[in-house]
């Protein structure tokens, strides 16, 4: 398979960009594993983690086998779950057991009894894709609605932006087109761009804003196309991305960074 250099030199270019992420990353887990208390899944039980159950209430801590999320948005971008297992491989298990505990993923309990997981979807879905069997995490319970009705639950998960229905293509779904499993994702490269750029400091992260990277992911298809299969190409449209996410057009998204002002030369 010949892509020609432009390929070969663009996988270089990202390679240099993540590997020092990915060694601050690998860093950051193994301290996190270091300074808990409960470096095992068992020990974890034992701390508070208890099998998970539909009668959990907000703030349970719970243990669940990955495979048991529902997605709470249609796509991923398969370039960061990609840079995630990778991360995930070069851990021991205890070491993926004591940093998902330390960032717990946070779920909402709907119509019967289903584990709605609401953020760090490519975390989990990295961890089923990982050379880990023990596919167990240790979550949190942010809020407990199983008892609305279908429709109810899904109009209350709108109105607080718990869900997220646009697919890979940019087009309006309905709860019922959500997949059932992670492993049901369908691929988004806007989702891949925003990450990138995220990463590169062209926004903020936002913590209190789920779904933040599929907003800048709705601006960027507006102005940039390229063929993700050419790593060449993607990094052309990273450093488009970069230039346009300091555009005053962007300024209402989560995280906007206006675009620095030059400095007086006079």
């Amino acid at each position: 398979m010949m892509r020609g250099r432009r390929t070969v030199i663009a996988r270089r270019m990202l390679t240099t960009v993540l590997v020092c992420t990915q060694t601050f990353a690998v860093s950051m887990f193994v301290t996190a594993c270091a300074a808990t208390q409960s470096p095992t899944i068992v020990a974890q039980v034992d701390d508070g983690c208890l099998p998970y159950a539909p009668d959990m209430r907000a703030g349970d801590h719970f243990m669940i086998d990955a495979e048991r999320l529902h997605p709470t948005q249609p796509s991923l971008s398969f370039r960061e779950v990609d840079w995630r297992t990778g991360i995930l491989n070069g851990m021991s298990q205890e070491q993926v057991a004591a940093n998902v505990r330390t960032n717990p993923p946070q779920v909402i309990i709907g119509p019967g009894g289903v584990a709605y997981l609401t953020d760090a979807h490519h975390t989990m879905r990295g961890i089923l894709d990982s050379k880990h069997a023990d596919k167990r995490v240790c979550g949190v319970i942010v809020q407990n609605w199983s008892d609305l009705s279908e429709d109810a639950f899904w109009a209350r998960m709108q109105a607080t932006h718990n869900v997220y229905l646009r697919d890979g293509q940019d087009q309006r779904i309905t709860p019922a087109q959500l997949p059932a499993s992670l492993r049901d994702s369908q691929s988004d490269p806007y989702r891949g761009l925003t990450w990138m750029v995220g990463s590169r400091g062209g926004f903020t992260a936002r913590s209190d804003v789920f779904f933040q990277e599929f907003y800048w992911g709705e601006y960027f298809r507006k102005h940039i196309r390229w063929n993700d299969a050419d790593d060449a190409e993607f990094e052309d449209a990273v450093q488009r991305a970069l230039k346009l996410a300091h555009e005053p057009e962007a300024s209402k998204l989560p995280g906007y960074i206006p675009a620095p002002v030059p400095a007086n030369t006079k």
